[in-house]
């Protein structure tokens, strides 16, 4: 890959690992040019406009959504080699199930922030795209669900899997779940201080109901979970078609 950066220089960069995949590689060109070209805005908006928002640019291959997904996956990997080693830790896999639906959900977070933004990168007037660059990065903050709902307007393969858009808000919900510690109070019935429990009990008079704190459960299988969260967001973004000039909504 090669563009031309300030001061007529070349700027060149080439795959030295062929294992390196494309994202990264695109990612790290992106940065390079970046340094090269930081103090003329004209050039550097055309070369994001021409690496980082091409028509056949997916976000499951691109960008941070990726990485997060990499994440997601790579913990899923953790479970899968334990139960084929054979392998019985409950616990650690509990933990990193919880870990591939946190990134789950943000790899499709990550993604709905992207395709709302990067059409700004086909603006071809710097100040309306100063414009709006500054009022969509600083200050207009959507809900997850707003964006969802915003995506599907202007995604036809999203718009019409109404199942995959329920299945993205519970995980969302899910993800808020865990993220979001919250406690419930309780005042379930137990025995009184001191007695102990018979066959001839009776509940009037040996239990009283005592105040509890308990931490909300995230799901009935946290690992079942897991994977279909993860197969929730890598079909959500697979769906997720990018917003270019030749898009509509159709």
């Amino acid at each position: 890959m090669t563009c031309v950066g300030r001061h007529g220089q070349l700027l060149r960069l080439t795959r030295r690992n062929t294992a390196l995949p494309a994202a990264r590689t695109t990612a790290r060109f992106v940065r390079a040019l970046a340094a090269v070209c930081s103090t003329n805005q004209n050039r550097i908006t055309r070369a994001f406009c021409l690496i980082a928002m091409p028509e056949e640019l997916d976000f499951e291959s691109w960008g941070p959504a990726s990485e997060l997904l990499d994440i997601a996956k790579k913990h899923l990997s953790y479970i899968k080699r334990a139960r084929s080693g054979g392998l019985r830790v409950p616990g650690r896999a509990w933990n990193h199930a919880l870990v591939a639906s946190i990134f789950s959900a943000a790899a499709i977070e990550a993604a709905l922030q992207t395709f709302i933004i990067a059409p700004i990168l086909f603006i071809r007037d710097d100040s309306i795209r100063r414009f709006y660059a500054t009022l969509l990065t600083r200050h207009v903050r959507l809900s997850t669900r707003d964006k969802i709902d915003f995506a599907k307007q202007f995604s036809p393969l999203l718009r019409k899997d109404k199942k995959l858009i329920q299945q993205t808000k519970e995980l969302f919900s899910h993800r808020n779940t865990i993220v979001h510690s919250s406690l419930d109070y309780a005042e379930p019935l137990a025995l009184r201080d001191g007695d102990i429990l018979s066959s001839d009990i009776r509940i009037n008079e040996h239990f009283v109901r005592k105040p509890v704190l308990y931490h909300k459960v995230t799901g009935i299988d946290p690992i079942r979970d897991a994977f279909k969260h993860f197969d929730v967001a890598h079909r959500f973004i697979q769906k997720l078609s990018p917003f270019t000039p030749n898009s509509h909504s159709d």
